[in-house]
């Protein structure tokens, strides 16, 4: 938490919440493969605070970009998706870790998910230029 008080306001959101998940798949893939007990409690660490800025930037843009009429509904959709979203996500990861076991279903994880951010990086401006 305080790492991220210690950031500041971020001015280009789009393009820092695209690095963020870029290099939140790099560490997830890292994690993955990693031998050492010491090593994986660091790139966890490193995850939270990753999961952490992204939470940030996602909620705060939502916030500024509402109508202030609608901020109380906007934020209870972006929540239920949020929490529906990580109870998917579980079910597939662990269906997938079920078949191919937990390194390769967290390799695979890590992987779509900064294909995703390449893909949003590259054919969607609007989020890529993102400025506050």
């Amino acid at each position: 938490m305080m790492g991220i008080l210690l950031i500041g306001n971020i001015k280009r959101k789009g393009a820092v919440l695209i690095m963020v998940i870029m290099a939140h798949s790099a560490v997830l893939l890292g994690f993955a493969f990693s031998p050492w007990f010491g090593l994986s409690l660091l790139l966890v660490a490193m995850l939270g605070f990753l999961d952490s800025l992204s939470v940030m930037i996602r909620l705060t843009t939502f916030q500024v970009l509402s109508p202030e009429d609608m901020r109380g509904r906007v934020m209870s959709v972006v929540f239920i998706f949020g929490l529906t979203g990580d109870s998917m996500g579980g079910a597939y990861q662990g269906f997938l870790t079920d078949l191919i076991g937990p390194r390769y279903s967290l390799a695979i994880g890590a992987i779509l998910a900064g294909l995703f951010a390449i893909g949003v990086a590259l054919l969607w401006k609007t989020v890529r230029q993102y400025k506050e």
